[in-house]
């Protein structure tokens, strides 16, 4: 039921509402644009309460052969505009020459890691945030070597690396 989702994220939001300066900081770091302004409480709560009033377009990667429009969803200012995918070619291309923003000092030993062994699986965070860089990488790493698989890491803006990894797992 619709009114479940919304009480559970009102829960949610109470949580998120002391991440938002950490999410600033990131967003800042990241595109070099500062959202103090922008990303606030009031938005958060447009984006999921009233997304026709949002001041931007809201552009949606979800395909509808996947999931459905749902008849709860507006019908403005919210577009639904498949996945969005960057074809093999073309991510190539963007990795020679473009520098470590585009993991060219990195693509020859990812490959080489890649081809070395059984197929690795993806660990990605993208934009979400963490309790603690550390906490993610010890989630990721216990995983991993439970289910005894390989991976590539991903890190977004969950900051996890190696040097984020508790000792005892490298």
């Amino acid at each position: 039921p619709f009114n479940l989702n919304r009480a559970w994220f009102s829960l949610i939001m109470l949580g998120a509402k002391k991440n938002i300066p950490m999410l600033i900081d990131k967003a800042k770091a990241a595109v070099g644009i500062d959202f103090s302004d922008t990303l606030t409480m009031q938005y958060f709560n447009l984006f999921f309460y009233d997304i026709p009033a949002l001041p931007a377009p809201s552009f949606n990667g979800i395909s509808t052969a996947v999931i459905p429009a749902h008849p709860e969803w507006p019908e403005s200012n919210f577009h639904l505009c498949g996945f969005f995918v960057v074809d093999k070619d073309t991510q190539e291309r963007l990795v020679t020459g473009k520098g470590s923003d585009f993991g060219a000092d990195t693509h020859d030993e990812l490959m080489k890691f890649v081809q070395a062994g059984s197929p690795p699986v993806y660990l990605g965070w993208g934009s979400m945030l963490c309790k603690t860089a550390e906490h993610m990488s010890r989630i990721a790493v216990e995983a991993l070597q439970q289910s005894g698989q390989r991976a590539v890491i991903c890190a977004g803006w969950a900051g996890i690396s190696k040097a984020t990894t508790p000792a005892d797992l490298h």
